[in-house]
């Protein structure tokens, strides 16, 4: 997933998702669930 995300984003960081704002808060969304152990919760 991390990849991924990574893949999505320009060499200077400046685009990300082509800077489409749903689909930037999608991800953010992803990940600060499982930072925050909302998913693969044992």
């Amino acid at each position: 997933m991390l990849t991924y995300a990574a893949s999505q984003s320009n060499a200077g960081g400046s685009s990300w998702y082509a800077n489409v704002k749903t689909t930037q808060e999608l991800a953010k969304d992803a990940f600060d669930a499982i930072n925050n152990q909302k998913v693969f919760n044992p």
